[in-house]
């Protein structure tokens, strides 16, 4: 298993060319589905709160302890989008090679947007599945 992870971490950051270096990033907090039960209200202190993205023109890089880190297509970088894409599931019952989908929404954009995301991912681990989710809101910030 850990070989499929370097491979697929390999081909995510050197195989693949990007569509160009210009980038958008964002920061977004909210509450996300671990797998140990009860309510999951935000509190802003938890590092499993908290997701970075770098943005490129039509994908994307997610960075968060949980649902995990994914290398996704992204249909746009402001208004609405879609984003699906593999990555490593990541939630309280284990971590795991899966897949990730997300849709969103930035808005009020003028070199920083208020941003709103939803996003699920599905893994298997040990015979069982295992489907972290998050809502998240932030800023995305365009560097131009």
């Amino acid at each position: 298993m850990k070989f499929i992870t370097l491979v697929f971490l390999i081909k995510i950051f050197f195989l693949k060319p990007m569509q160009s270096f210009a980038f958008t990033y964002s920061l977004g907090v909210g509450p996300v589905s671990l797998g140990i039960g009860g309510s999951n209200p935000p509190s802003g202190i938890k590092p499993w709160e908290y997701q970075g993205s770098l943005i490129f023109k039509q994908s994307e890089v997610v960075f968060s302890i949980s649902p995990g880190i994914f290398y996704a297509w992204r249909s746009a970088v402001e208004g609405p989008y879609v984003s699906i894409g593999p990555g490593i599931v990541v939630n309280a019952n284990g971590s795991t090679i899966g897949g990730t989908a997300a849709f969103g929404i930035n808005l009020f954009c003028q070199g920083q947007c208020l941003m709103f995301e939803y996003r699920k991912a599905i893994g298997f681990v040990k015979g069982h599945a295992i489907a972290p989710y998050a809502v998240r809101i932030g800023l995305t910030h365009t560097l131009d």
